[in-house]
């Protein structure tokens, strides 16, 4: 991947962040009478905040299973050791 699309990749997720914090602080400083699409702002708070929480774990999952199908094995240390006493 190169320099330029990690950047891009960066910048959006930070956008997204800020954006998403800057929603929650919102909510939260709203008195529960006020309602955004006929429901409450506590409501919204609750729901957006299980939302990020979950999608923060299944993105967490995911990268550990991309790296445990993408890390390729290592060597039985039997080898290792058969290669150290060829080599020295």
């Amino acid at each position: 991947m190169s320099r330029n699309v990690r950047l891009l990749l960066a910048s959006i997720l930070l956008i997204a962040s800020v954006l998403s914090l800057a929603l929650w602080a919102y909510l939260v400083t709203q008195p529960p009478e006020v309602l955004i699409w006929d429901r409450p702002a506590t409501w919204w708070l609750a729901a957006l905040s299980s939302l990020l929480g979950m999608g923060f774990l299944v993105a967490l999952f995911s990268w550990i299973a991309y790296l445990l199908l993408t890390t390729p094995y290592s060597k039985p240390i039997e080898e290792q050791l058969e290669e150290e006493r060829a080599g020295g």
